[in-house]
């Protein structure tokens, strides 16, 4: 069946990158996940989101890279949300979005 020309709008959806780390991470990890970071901002996803659940270790590393990350992308227009890391920690490191 043929249509009349009018097409619907497509429905609007956040574009949204996942990075999902899990077990110790270390600094071939934080390396992996740094450039993970930096290179968002040239897709087209408008929110990163970074599941730290599975995580097993944290280093204190981790803190002034989700901090860059967090700079890099605001500069963009773009949003972090972390996930699975708790609201105190969050809070502590001054970044926006949730965490749970």
């Amino acid at each position: 069946m043929l249509g009349t020309g009018h097409r619907r709008p497509a429905p609007s959806v956040e574009q949204l990158d996942v990075i999902t780390v899990t077990g110790d991470l270390d600094r071939a990890g934080l390396d992996r996940l740094r450039a993970l970071c930096q290179r968002v901002p040239v897709t087209a996803a408008r929110t990163l989101s970074i599941d730290f659940r599975g995580m097993t270790g944290c280093p204190s590393a981790l803190f002034p890279l989700l901090a860059d990350a967090n700079a890099t992308l605001r500069a963009a227009d773009m949003e972090l949300n972390l996930i699975g890391l708790t609201e105190a920690l969050v809070e502590i490191m001054g970044l926006p979005g949730r965490a749970g």
